[in-house]
């Protein structure tokens, strides 16, 4: 909902620091720890980004607490690119070939030169 509302700046960082605690097809609640933050000006800059991303109308409320530790929208996002991550090293160390290559040179795989292809890459390709 971040990216395809097209949150930038202060507003992206609003929401992705925030904890939802429920979310319908018109509604999000959300919690946030910066009491400052829960102004009537982002929650309506809120709505009104994600009601025209949407199409019809959208609300935003704000609760004031304690966020939980690991509940944030941000950290929903790094686990699930930690998630993927992992699963693009196991597949490319699972591959035949790059088995086959490290056995015949007797070699090691290094993780963290191991990234996804770029678009640019994948054209390259075809």
């Amino acid at each position: 909902m971040i990216e395809g509302a097209g949150l930038t700046g202060p507003l992206k960082s609003l929401a992705s620091q925030s904890q939802v605690i429920s979310l319908t097809d018109a509604r999000v609640q959300l919690r946030l720890g910066v009491q400052s933050l829960l102004t009537e000006h982002n929650k309506k800059l809120l709505e009104e980004r994600i009601s025209g991303w949407l199409g019809r109308p959208f609300r935003v409320e704000f609760l004031a607490g304690t966020v939980e530790a690991g509940s944030t929208v941000a950290d929903a996002e790094r686990r699930k690119k930690e998630a993927e991550r992992r699963e693009l090293i196991e597949k490319f160390k699972s591959d035949p070939v790059v088995q086959e290559i490290v056995r015949l040179f007797n070699g090691k795989i290094d993780e963290d030169s191991i990234r996804p292809l770029t678009p640019e890459e994948m054209a390259e390709k075809d």
